[in-house]
């Protein structure tokens, strides 16, 4: 069987499906490595993989970005400083650990990946989290936060940011080019897009049918890693959860906060309002337990796939990760998106009605939180949309996985590597 490299360069959202790719293809017989943040090395080792750092802390990386939330412009520039940070050092450090591969696969942001694979000459796939990520006139460059622009205008905003991204990354990624002796590449999503042996769209149609493309790929629907050892919620939590009715989740992720205090309020003030139960998670924010009353539980970091389905609603940022996780325990979401694919995220459930209209998080209020949560959490369309969705995502699990690793295999025998 072949030696596969999966290169993963992003949030634990994003690394997940990455890693439960490996753990299926390796079961299949394949020589899985994986190469990612550093952050996720003690996870990803404890599922017996060898694992080689991607270089880039993923913490700072998003800290540097959630001050231009609801700012395109400004995020167009620190989005520029960031992906250069991300391409400084990649190409060495997966360079170094694609020794001996047949086939590397990519996602996230894996900038040197294409380049790599070129180098060593073996195929490469990617794997797209976000439908959104790949140019379409279908919808806007994730940087863009208005969704529902007339076509013209989307083809307009992504030849915009190409140019810029030529501009701002190209000249960094040839630098590292010419030293693997590889030729300089003139149009970024050019290079992207017509180095993959295939494209794997790791989103089920369920939740969002991608658009027609002009290069290959695949929608098989997302992967759900399955747990080392079978553990239990924390015994507070646990204990929490029982004693009254299913509480509302409210949690933003990776996203980090300028004003915890201000969050914390607006979070305070809703609870009161509609007199709910609550889980708090902390996340990278580092919510402080600034909460006076009974009815709220703060939790640090929980396996998701295990709380959302006993919770009434979830309230996030509207990372992919967490909207799957959500829609596949069945229960409601209010999104309140940061920045970049998560405007794309709050619009897709809106016109789904699966959800209430998404708060941008720039203009959250606690009026609007308590609003949109008590449309979530009483409108009954949403709740049996929810449910239906839910049935239809767990009943795929399996089923999303092995086209996956179907896919692979045929990428293999077609370049005779299998």
């Amino acid at each position: 069987m072949a030696k596969i490299e999966i290169v993963v360069i992003g949030t634990h959202g994003e690394v997940r499906p990455l890693l439960a790719l490996g753990v299926a293809l390796r079961d299949a017989g394949h020589d899985v490595i994986l190469c990612a943040p550093p952050n996720e090395e003690k996870w990803i080792q404890s599922y017996g993989f060898k694992f080689y750092s991607a270089g880039c802390d993923v913490y700072q990386l998003i800290n540097g970005l959630n001050k231009y939330m609801g700012h395109p412009i400004e995020l167009l520039k620190a989005v520029k400083a960031t992906l250069e940070n991300i391409i400084c050092g990649q190409f060495e450090l997966v360079k170094e650990a694609s020794e001996g591969v047949d086939l590397i696969i990519g996602g996230g942001e894996p900038f040197a990946a294409p380049s790599i694979a070129k180098y060593l000459n073996v195929p490469y796939i990617f794997v797209n989290l976000v439908t959104q990520f790949m140019p379409s006139n279908h919808y806007p460059p994730t940087v863009i936060p208005w969704q529902n622009m007339p076509r013209f205008m989307n083809t307009i905003a992504w030849k915009l940011v190409n140019s810029l991204i030529n501009l701002s990354l190209i000249k960094k990624i040839n630098e590292n080019r010419i030293k693997l002796g590889l030729d300089k590449i003139k149009d970024f999503y050019d290079y992207f897009l017509n180095n993959m042996a295939l494209c794997i769209i790791a989103i089920c149609p369920y939740l969002d049918v991608s658009p027609k493309y002009k290069f290959k790929y695949i929608q098989t629907g997302l992967w759900q890693i399955p747990e080392v050892k079978e553990e239990e919620l924390e015994p507070g939590l646990e204990v929490f959860l029982k004693s009254g009715p299913p509480p509302v989740y409210f949690g933003f992720g990776s996203m980090s906060d300028s004003n915890p205090k201000e969050t914390i309020k607006i979070i305070n003030e809703t609870i009161k309002t509609l007199k709910i139960r609550a889980l708090v998670s902390k996340g990278w924010a580092e919510l402080s337990e600034d909460f006076d009353f009974k009815d709220v539980y703060m939790v640090g970091f929980v396996e998701h796939s295990k709380l959302f389905p006993r919770v009434s609603c979830v309230v996030h940022h509207g990372g992919p990760g967490t909207v799957y996780t959500a829609a596949h325990a069945g229960v409601p979401q209010v999104i309140v998106p940061h920045m970049l694919d998560h405007y794309y995220q709050g619009d897709l459930l809106y016109k789904k009605k699966l959800t209430p209209k998404a708060i941008n998080r720039s203009k959250l209020t606690s009026k609007k939180l308590t609003r949109a949560i008590h449309e979530a959490i009483t409108n009954q369309e949403y709740i049996e949309n929810n449910k239906r969705l839910g049935i239809q995502l767990r009943k795929v699990d399996q089923e999303c996985i092995k086209k996956a690793v179907e896919s692979v295999n045929k990428v293999l025998k077609d370049k005779g590597l299998s």
